[in-house]
């Protein structure tokens, strides 16, 4: 990826400085790793966070975010917390993280197709192109941002706490009862049966 950027027909997107920010459970696979090549670039952290992180470690990650102009990332829940920041969020599909991504099943949520304010692009032509969109006009999908933030990530409201919504969810719990499942085919009977006896 840094190879593309630093080759990138734009000059805002070949001298951006980038902020590799692994994912926690990828920290210990960058001890080492060294980009200098592609300054202006730094890796950051070095060690593994704590999980649950600590307050220190929370407001760096909220920093690394906040100060972001444009957020890239494969599959993450910092897309989402990106977005939230109306940070521009950007992805590449390349086979090596079809898996990771189309493989999973909220993967399409992020992307415009699923309401989602992720853009994705096919190649490194295209996602160059959409990086260099996002850091000359970062408003330019703003609506974009706010309507998933509304939707999906607070569709009870936006004044509404969360902690709330997770509370009155979690105290329904017990009043809900389990829909009957349906037997299926009367064909079927026998092999029910007999599966109940084995």
């Amino acid at each position: 990826w840094l190879e593309h950027v630093r080759r990138a027909p734009s000059a805002v997107v070949r001298n951006a400085a980038v902020l590799v920010r692994p994912h926690t459970s990828n920290v210990d696979a960058w001890v080492g790793q060294d980009l200098s090549m592609f300054a202006p670039v730094s890796i950051w952290p070095r060690q593994r966070p704590s999980l649950p992180m600590n307050d220190l470690e929370t407001a760096d990650y909220f920093h690394s975010l906040f100060y972001s102009h444009v957020v890239v990332g494969v599959n993450t829940s910092a897309m989402i917390e990106a977005t939230i920041l109306d940070r521009p969020v950007l992805t590449i599909e390349v086979p090596e993280f079809a898996d990771t991504q189309r493989g999973t099943t909220h993967f399409k949520y992020l992307l415009p197709e699923g309401g989602g304010a992720v853009r994705g692009a096919s190649t490194f032509e295209a996602h160059l192109q959409q990086l260099h969109d996002a850091l000359e006009h970062p408003d330019a999908l703003t609506a974009d941002r706010r309507r998933f933030v509304e939707q999906f990530v607070r569709p009870k409201g936006l004044g509404q706490p969360a902690l709330d919504v997770v509370v009155e969810a979690l105290e329904a719990l017990p009043a809900m009862r389990r829909s009957p499942q349906a037997d299926g085919a009367a064909w079927l009977a026998p092999f029910r049966w007999g599966l109940r006896a084995l």
